[in-house]
């Protein structure tokens, strides 16, 4: 993955909104043990020089290799097919897709600029009107 996860929050609160919209006891059952797992990983792997938030990413970052099939720690990989596994077909959003929407968001370099927005008023047309008939 070249990203690299700078809030968790994000990805986790879209992660939630995915799992609560599909409905089933069994992705929620798996992604409650999801979440409760990556919050010990975390403090078991949380470098003394580290905080917590950074601890978390890390452990976030993890799980997304392991859901993407890639190098990560065994525990990562059992909760990856767990909520694979879990995941019931037809869902109007796909579990892959709502981590890979949510694992983009949280990814997002929050000392990037952003673009100015224009407001909905902003009118990127002037009217000219003739002054000849």
């Amino acid at each position: 993955m070249s990203e690299r996860m700078y809030d968790y929050r994000v990805f986790v609160r879209m992660m939630q909104r995915a799992v609560s919209e599909a409905g089933d006891t069994q992705l929620s059952r798996s992604w409650k043990l999801v979440r409760g797992c990556i919050t010990v990983h975390a403090i078991v792997d949380k470098d003394p020089k580290q905080s917590i938030e950074q601890a978390m990413n890390e452990a976030w970052d993890d799980f997304v290799a392991a859901y993407y099939d890639q190098e990560c720690t065994y525990v990562m990989d059992a909760l990856a097919i767990g909520m694979k596994d879990s995941s019931p077909p037809g869902l109007e959003t796909p579990i892959i897709v709502a981590v890979d929407e949510a694992y983009k968001a949280a990814s997002q370099n929050p000392k990037r600029k952003r673009a100015k927005r224009a407001h909905k008023t902003d009118s990127f047309l002037t009217l000219v009107q003739d002054e000849h008939p």
